[in-house]
């Protein structure tokens, strides 16, 4: 806990080591709030003032009316400080990208983010394609890729939700970085992959010959699945078993997913972590995060750039 005031500030560490400590700390963190006069709570996200609403129903709160009732009540997310005097565009990024889209840049590889492989600590239990199911070989790791609708990448997930676990599929154009298709259902049967990929191939129409890139789990080996990509003419492509850094597009992503807005939140139920994950998606992962790669550009727009210079080029 940290208290500013008059150009000053106090730290105060206040730890339990059990259960039976929790109620003390919680008596002593009302003590130093009611110091204040006027106190302000400032909270980074809705962890934190789920927390309070918690700590006051299980050990009572400050009375009704009080200053530090209501500033209990009424956190503030520094997070909605920053975004009212930030371009928005920050938001979601991490350093790198904010200090490339302020001009700087990194000549070290690693704080340049190049070596910046992320595996996921929290991965769906995949189960390895049932015996009587096609394993693929990997084609997406030999490519070199020009433009979109190349190569799709598609991986599983799960989040957390107040009383269960629900699961997410996505498809990801791996040139443009763009989220194209996804589902979040409460099973992870095949159905969850086959409505990802059906919403990806209401947004594109691919050439023949493209590659959908994914890992083995069963959902992805399954007859209907397989049946499906090929019949819009693709090459199917698998990771070798146990190897994530070969699906390393779809993982990053995941990372992305996980830190910049899952964490963030916290979901009483399926509709609204949809809600939620729909607004991450499209309005702000999509069209918002910049990626160095794209040259410090959101996939949306990288796109659309590279629409206009290839019209241009047919033109010339």
């Amino acid at each position: 806990m940290r208290i500013k005031a008059e150009g000053s500030a106090i730290h105060y560490s206040l730890w339990a080591d059990g259960p039976a400590d929790e109620g003390r700390i919680w008596r002593e963190f009302l003590s130093k709030l009611r110091e204040i006069e006027n106190p302000v709570l400032i909270h980074y996200s809705s962890f934190e003032s789920a927390f309070l609403m918690r700590m006051c129903e299980k050990y009572g709160g400050p009375p009704d009316g009080s200053a530090t009732a209501k500033a209990i009540k009424s956190p503030v997310n520094i997070l909605s400080v920053i975004f009212g005097q930030i371009y928005f565009p920050t938001y979601s990024n991490g350093l790198k990208e904010i200090a490339g889209w302020l001009g700087f840049r990194w000549s070290d590889r690693d704080p340049s983010g190049v070596q910046s492989i992320v595996w996921r600590d929290e991965q769906v239990e995949e189960t390895t394609a049932d015996y009587d199911r096609q394993v693929y070989p990997n084609l997406a790791g030999q490519m070199v890729l020009t433009s979109i609708n190349q190569l799709w990448v598609a991986d599983i997930t799960y989040i957390r939700l107040e009383t269960e676990f629900v699961y997410l599929a996505v498809v990801i154009d791996a040139f443009s970085r763009r989220v194209i298709g996804w589902a979040l259902d409460r099973t992870v049967e095949d159905e969850l992959t086959l409505t990802a990929f059906r919403m990806a191939l209401e947004l594109r129409r691919p050439p023949a010959g493209w590659v959908y890139h994914s890992d083995r789990g069963s959902q992805y080996a399954s007859g209907d699945y397989t049946d499906l990509l090929q019949a819009h003419g693709c090459e199917i492509s698998m990771s070798h078993k146990a190897s994530p850094w070969e699906n390393a597009g779809c993982e990053s992503w995941m990372k992305s997913l996980k830190y910049e807005e899952v964490y963030r939140q916290e979901y009483r139920d399926l509709v609204e972590a949809r809600a939620s994950i729909a607004r991450f998606i499209d309005k702000v992962y999509n069209q918002k995060r910049l990626h160095s790669a794209l040259g410090y550009r959101p996939p949306v727009e990288f796109e659309q750039a590279l629409l206009v210079s290839s019209g241009a080029a047919a033109r010339a």
